[in-house]
C-alpha cells in the first residue's frame, strides 16, 4: 500500500535561505504604474467621459492602440467635437490604415491635416473621401485637394439660388412634381448637386422642397 503525502514536509518542501524579503516602496510603484501609461480601462471611460464618445467608439479607438487614440485627440481637440472626429476617423482613417498597410507614425495625412478636412471639407461623403483620397496619395492640402477634385464648398444662400434658378429652368419637372411623381423633385436636386459639386445633398434637397412649395 502507498503512503499518502498529507504534509508540505512530505513533498520535501524547505525555505530557500539564499533569498532575502522583497520589499517594494510606494514610490517604486508609482513609478511602475506611470511607466506603464493609461490601461485600456481608464483610457475607455475617459474617452467616453471627455469626448462624448459611446462606449463602442471608445472601445473601437482603444483598441487601435496609443498612437491612434492620441492622433484622435489632437484632431478632436482641433475641430471641437469628438464625436465628429471619431466618426470622421471610422469613415476615412481606419479603412485606409488597413488598406495601406500602415501605422498612424507612418500615415502621411497628419492630424493637423486630417483636423481641415473634418472642419473645411465637403459635407457630401463621397466627396469628402475623393478629397481625401487625393490628400493621402498626393500629399495635398485640403484646398488644393478639392480644387484638382473640382469641389468647392458653397453657403445656404448660393445654394437656394441654385436652388430657385433650376426650378425656374426645368418646367415640366415642377409640373410633373405637382402631378405626384417624386423623382421629379429629385431631378432639380440632382442639377443642383451637379452645378455645386460638395454642396450637401440633404441641405440641397431641402432648399428644393422649400422652394418648390413656394411655386
Amino acid at each position: 500500500m502507498q503512503r499518502h503525502k498529507e504534509e508540505a514536509a512530505d513533498y520535501r518542501y524547505f525555505p530557500e535561505p539564499d533569498l532575502v524579503p522583497v520589499i517594494v516602496s510606494e514610490a517604486e510603484i508609482a513609478a511602475a504604474r506611470a511607466a506603464m501609461g493609461e490601461l485600456p480601462q481608464a483610457q475607455r471611460k475617459r474617452l467616453a467621459d471627455q469626448y462624448g464618445l459611446t462606449a463602442y467608439d471608445a472601445q473601437v479607438l482603444t483598441a487601435k492602440g496609443r498612437p491612434v487614440v492620441s492622433y484622435f485627440e489632437e484632431v478632436a481637440k482641433l475641430v471641437g467635437d469628438g464625436k465628429t472626429a471619431a466618426n470622421r476617423m471610422s469613415d476615412l482613417i481606419y479603412p485606409a490604415l488597413t488598406e495601406r498597410k500602415e501605422e498612424i507614425a507612418a500615415f502621411p495625412v497628419r492630424a493637423t491635416a486630417f483636423a481641415d478636412l473634418v472642419k473645411n471639407g465637403p459635407a457630401n461623403s463621397q466627396d469628402r473621401r475623393d478629397v481625401f483620397k487625393l490628400m493621402v496619395e498626393k500629399g495635398l492640402t485640403v484646398a488644393e485637394a478639392m480644387k484638382e477634385a473640382g469641389i468647392r464648398c458653397v453657403d445656404e444662400a448660393t445654394l437656394r439660388a441654385a436652388a430657385v434658378a433650376a426650378i425656374a429652368a426645368n418646367p415640366k419637372a415642377v409640373a410633373d412634381f405637382r402631378g405626384g411623381k417624386d423623382a421629379a423633385k429629385m431631378a432639380l436636386v440632382g442639377a443642383v448637386m451637379k452645378a455645386n459639386k460638395g454642396a450637401p445633398n440633404d441641405v440641397v434637397r431641402r432648399l428644393v422642397e422649400e422652394e418648390l412649395a413656394k411655386v
